[in-house]
């Protein structure tokens, strides 16, 4: 049932490729500098109740409504009907689309920087993964990765648990030889590292995959499972808290200069509040699916399996580090700067596996 009511929440992305669904933000008057108002196609591959969607929207959307007095509204494409998630940055780079939302894990190598987010980081919130990740790209560190673009909003969901169809994961021990869905290059060197055997799959197929045993978990957040309404296929949730998935919501240049300069002006504005709302609309969907939807067994992380995680994690980032060297990339001086920004914010254990 659940999975049909995400089918129909594509089936409705398809539609709005005809019809370019009309969003919630109708403009009531334009300002002297947008009139008539100005429309700005977004694309999604999520559905209508996607997470980062729904952030997005909430924080950036309703923002460049009330600040523009309805001189900007934003038409969205649901359900990756104007391209499949690993081509959604391209369309902004290439214009087809003035806004396109990109799930960063899903173009492996794209993002050589702003992949850290999906690195061994320590269990916090998706507020606070967002802050740290929006402090890393005021730093500069990511510039490189979205130079063809304009960056609205970065924000991330995490951390990342195993959540288990039919076996529990009650100690690190559990999880050898287990078949667990990862996503993307660095997820599944994590699930690699720990002992299970990591299995690519799209995000849509994995509610039917642990239902019919097809594998034995899904490396995933809390706020995944209220997107895609896992509830229902997950008996067992053992918090180990590692790693987090980035979105980014990028702008064609083109569009972003077109723009007046007044609308610039406060596209620059709104940027870093509407990242930090979407973090907290993350967090808000995780407590959600933890504390209402989930009815089966929250299996705490053992603290003696602690350093045993560290050590089995230290290689991952020496490689991903050393990777990064001969192309020039910063990673070493990123990674320490992350852990005080990370540290700063109060997670007490910032990152598994490195220590600055």
């Amino acid at each position: 049932m659940h999975r049909r009511r995400w089918e129909k929440a594509v089936v409705g992305g398809l539609i709005s490729l005809t019809l370019i669904l009309a969003m919630t933000l109708v403009p009531t008057s334009a300002p002297k500098s947008a009139a008539p108002a100005i429309k700005l196609r977004v694309a999604t591959w999520e559905g209508t109740e996607g997470s980062a969607i729904i952030g997005f929207l909430k924080g950036w959307g309703e923002e460049i409504q009330k600040r523009t007095k309805g001189g900007v509204t934003l038409e969205v494409a649901y359900g990756g009907v104007m391209a499949p998630a690993p081509e959604h940055y391209d369309l902004a780079v290439k214009g087809l689309a003035d806004i396109s939302h990109v799930g960063l894990p899903y173009t492996p190598g794209r993002f050589p920087m702003a992949e850290v987010i999906e690195m061994p980081i320590g269990r916090t919130s998706e507020a606070t993964y967002s802050k740290a990740l929006w402090a890393l790209y005021k730093k500069g560190y990511f510039d490189i990765d979205f130079k063809d673009v304009k960056i609205l909003y970065l924000a991330a969901v995490g951390p990342y648990d195993y959540h288990m169809g039919k076996k529990p994961v009650r100690t690190l021990a559990d999880v050898k030889g287990l078949k667990i869905r990862a996503a993307g290059k660095v997820h599944t060197e994590i699930v690699k590292a720990l002992g299970s055997v990591p299995v690519g799959m799209p995000a849509p197929e994995i509610y039917s995959a642990l239902d019919k045993g097809v594998i034995d978990g899904a490396f995933v957040p809390w706020s995944f499972m209220k997107t895609f309404r896992t509830d229902a296929v997950t008996k067992y949730v053992n918090e180990m808290g590692v790693g987090g998935f980035g979105h980014a919501m990028v702008m064609s240049k083109t569009s972003y200069e077109k723009l007046p300069p007044d609308i610039r002006k406060t596209v620059d504005e709104i940027n870093e509040k509407g990242a930090m709302v979407g973090g907290e609309t993350f967090t808000a969907m995780a407590e959600e699916a933890r504390k209402v939807l989930f009815k089966g067994e929250i299996i705490p992380f053992p603290a003696a399996d602690v350093p045993k995680v560290d050590a089995a994690l230290v290689p991952v980032w020496k490689k991903w580090i050393a990777e990064g060297e001969p192309k020039g990339l910063p990673r070493k001086k990123m990674v320490d700067d992350l852990f005080k920004i990370l540290k700063d914010l109060g997670v007490p254990k910032p990152l598994y596996g490195y220590t600055p």
